[in-house]
C-alpha cells in the first residue's frame, strides 16, 4: 500500500467512511493473530485514528488482544435467560432452585502475562528515564551514564526500521506516523524506552527515512509485539551493547536531539520520545 488517503494527498469522505467500519471490528474482532495478516490495512487505520480530528471525536482506540466469541456470548446470555424464567417457574411452584453452573475463569491478558514474566533489572528504568530527562542541554552525558549503570544480562536494543519509507513523502505525517505509534505503545511505558527518529532523506531518495532505536527488559520484543497492532509494519534488529558501533548508534539515536547526525550523513527532520 503506498497510499497515504484512500483519494488523494488528504483526509476525505471515503477515508471517515472506511474508518468508521472498521472501528468495531479492531475493538472487537481483529486480535493480534489476526491483525498479522493485513499489515496494510492495520496500518492504514492506525494512522487514520491516530490523526487529531479522529482523536478529538471518537478517542483513542484501543485494539483488541483477545477476539470476542459472539458465539459464546450469545449462548450465555441465552443461558442466563432460561436460568430466569426456570427461576421465576420454579418460584411459582414452590420448588428448589437449581444451582448456577459456575462461571468459566476469564483467561488472563497475554500482555500482562508477558510483563509478569519480565527479569527485574538492577537498573530501573525509570532511574535512566530521569536521568536522560534531566539532561536537556546535553543528553550525550545522560548516554554516558546509561553506559556505566545498564544491566545487559536483563535489557536489550533494538533498531526499528519501517518497512514502508516510500510512502513518507510529507514530513508531518511522517511524523504523525511515528507519534502515532508510541501512543500505542502506552501499554509497556514501565519496561521500555524508545526514540524514533524522522531522517531527512527527502533530497536523496524522495522520501522521509522513519527508524527508532528502543531499550527493553528482557531478551525480545515479544511485549512490543503483544502491545502494539503496528509491530508488523517494521523490521527488528537486535543491536550489540557490547559493540562501539552499536552503542554509537544508540548513543546518537537517543541523544542526538536534531544537532548532530542521527547517522553518517544523515541529520533529522524531527523525532518522537517514547519514555
Amino acid at each position: 500500500m503506498l497510499k497515504t488517503f484512500l483519494v488523494g494527498e488528504a483526509l476525505t469522505l471515503a477515508d471517515i467512511v472506511i474508518a468508521s467500519i472498521l472501528y468495531y471490528p479492531y475493538k472487537l474482532l481483529m486480535d493480534a493473530k489476526f491483525r498479522r495478516k493485513y499489515p496494510n490495512v492495520c496500518r492504514y487505520y492506525s494512522f487514520i485514528s491516530a490523526l487529531p480530528a479522529f482523536q478529538a471525536t471518537v478517542g483513542p482506540v484501543v485494539p483488541c488482544v483477545e477476539a470476542t466469541n459472539f458465539q459464546d456470548l450469545m449462548k450465555a446470555n441465552k443461558a442466563k435467560g432460561g436460568k430466569k424464567k426456570g427461576q421465576q417457574q420454579a418460584k411459582k411452584k414452590q420448588q428448589p432452585k437449581k444451582k448456577a453452573a459456575p462461571k468459566p475463569k476469564k483467561e488472563e491478558d497475554p500482555l500482562k502475562l508477558a510483563l509478569k514474566a519480565l527479569p527485574r533489572p538492577a537498573m530501573a528504568i525509570d532511574e535512566w528515564k530521569r536521568q536522560y530527562s534531566n539532561a536537556k542541554r546535553d543528553r550525550y552525558k545522560s548516554v554516558a551514564w546509561l553506559w556505566e549503570n545498564i544491566d545487559l544480562e536483563n535489557y536489550s536494543f533494538w533498531l526499528q526500521d519501517f518497512k514502508y519509507h516510500e510512502e513518507n513523502t510529507v514530513d508531518f505525517m511522517t511524523n504523525n506516523k511515528a507519534k502515532g505509534f508510541i501512543q500505542r505503545s502506552d501499554g509497556i511505558i514501565k519496561v521500555a524506552f524508545g526514540v524514533i527518529q524522522i531522517l531527512d532523506t527527502l533530497a536523496a531518495k524522495g522520501f522521509y527515512t522513519m527508524r527508532g532505536v528502543w531499550m527493553i527488559v528482557g531478551q525480545s520484543t515479544d511485549i512490543i509485539e503483544l502491545a502494539n497492532p503496528e509491530y508488523e509494519t517494521f523490521n527488528w534488529k537486535k543491536l550489540d551493547a557490547t559493540s562501539d558501533v552499536d552503542k554509537t548508534l544508540i548513543g546518537d539515536y537517543f541523544a542526538s536531539d536534531m544537532n548532530k547526525e542521527v547517522e553518517p550523513g544523515l541529520m533529522a527532520d524531527d523525532w518522537a520520545v517514547f519514555k
